[in-house]
């Protein structure tokens, strides 16, 4: 038996003590001077234990049958086709990691999901809680507002137009969608995609108040300020940019964005528990209470696909197999195309590269008021992770159970 219980409650203090910030679109520990001075070491140090002795555990009494996480096994016909023939651990030795993991950072977060691939096999962890009033525990097949993980599904659904020949990836704004942004005529496709056109981007502090929101004000808001670089020279992170995104599909294909991505993307990855703006089954939480983002349905595009960890493991599974797009346009998709701020990550077509210790990880965060989300795959280890926690602090923690799931430590 694995002793977290030490675990629990030094986490619980070090992450009351952990501000967060707005960053992009997501969140992140913010430190004073004060703080970093006497709480980097330990703090760090801290979640390095936790993920220390988490791995440390062996044996066959693992926690599996203990209350509070709930788990299930789901097997699939084929990994993702840059998947290794062997890894350094086995799906049994990761997921115990995983759910020891969990339990270390029960009490901190809300609640939490988290779906392990190893091979052609997953296993779903799910720990906490989905509604604190209710006293509902979080299940392994409930659905998250996945926040920017949509992107990636957009730019799918963009690059299948491509594909197809009804769309060019240096055509502009203004040969797609006429008019739309005065500078329409100066970025492209690819731009918008890989976060390079230079659009102004509010966040949701300096947007109008919900009621006087209309689906285009965040592009109208971002065509009313000049371009912050020229196209293609810098990156900078736009939810302003999948919005135009989404006008495009929408005038090429004379659908809705909802209706494009279910037919193209959701039914073809076999993702039935999947819908643009569909209805969560966990609420999010920040500091203990209950919150809704009132804007969400304003930027679907940039963040707004509600989806189960599975189903979000279908989806990757599927993009990397060359399923939803032939092998030449993934690989032009998977093309890392320069830095983006104000994460400083580099960033390719729809798709985040994320430096893990063990590797660059192929895939996307998102995170917002309630919520963080992770989905990562190693391309050259046969590994993949999806990470879904309801609080509005949890997007250190969603890192730290994604790497303990993805790296041999």
């Amino acid at each position: 038996m694995c002793d977290v219980g030490l675990n629990k409650v030094v986490l619980s203090e070090r992450f009351a003590l952990v501000p967060v910030r707005r960053v992009g679109n997501g969140w992140r520990p913010h430190y004073s001077r004060s703080v970093v001075h006497s709480r980097r070491l330990s703090g760090f140090a801290t979640i390095a234990l936790a993920v220390a002795l988490s791995g440390a555990c062996s044996g066959d009494d693992s926690p599996e049958g203990e209350p509070g996480i709930s788990g299930e096994v789901r097997q699939q016909s084929q990994a993702p086709p840059s998947a290794t023939e062997s890894t350094a651990l086995t799906l049994d030795q990761v997921a115990q990691r995983v759910e020891e993991n969990l339990h270390a950072f029960d009490g901190v977060a809300t609640g939490a999901i988290v779906l392990v691939r190893v091979g052609d096999q997953t296993r779903t962890f799910a720990s906490g809680t989905a509604d604190v009033k209710h006293r509902r525990r979080m299940q392994p097949d409930d659905r998250f507002p996945i926040m920017s993980i949509t992107k990636t599904m957009v730019a799918t659904t963009v690059l299948q137009l491509v594909a197809d020949e009804k769309l060019k990836l240096n055509d502009t704004v203004e040969d797609i969608v006429p008019g739309l942004l005065p500078q329409g005529n100066r970025i492209t496709i690819r731009d918008l995609l890989s976060h390079r056109s230079g659009l102004y981007d509010l966040s949701r502090d300096h947007l109008p108040p919900p009621r006087r929101m209309t689906d285009d004000s965040l592009i109208d808001a971002a065509a009313a300020h000049p371009l912050e670089f020229p196209p293609g020279t810098s990156g900078i992170y736009s939810n302003a940019g999948y919005e135009v995104l989404a006008r495009a599909v929408e005038r090429i294909t004379g659908k809705s964005l909802a209706e494009a991505m279910a037919i193209n993307v959701f039914g073809p990855a076999g993702m039935s528990d999947t819908k643009l703006l569909g209805p969560p089954t966990v609420l999010g939480y920040n500091d203990s209470k209950a919150i809704a983002d009132p804007y969400l349905r304003f930027i679907s595009a940039a963040g707004g696909v509600v989806s189960t960890v599975a189903d979000i493991d279908r989806f990757y599974t599927a993009l990397w197999r060359g399923d939803l797009l032939d092998k030449q346009l993934v690989a032009t998709m998977t093309e890392p195309l320069g830095v983006v701020a104000p994460m400083q990550v580099e960033y390719g077509l729809g798709v985040w590269f994320d430096p893990a210790d063990c590797g660059t990880a192929l895939g996307h965060s998102g995170a917002g008021p309630g919520f963080a989300t992770k989905a990562w795959t190693l391309p050259d280890a046969d590994r993949s992770v999806v990470v879904m926690v309801n609080d509005g602090d949890g997007d250190f923690i969603a890192d730290t159970l994604a790497a303990s799931a993805l790296c041999d430590y």
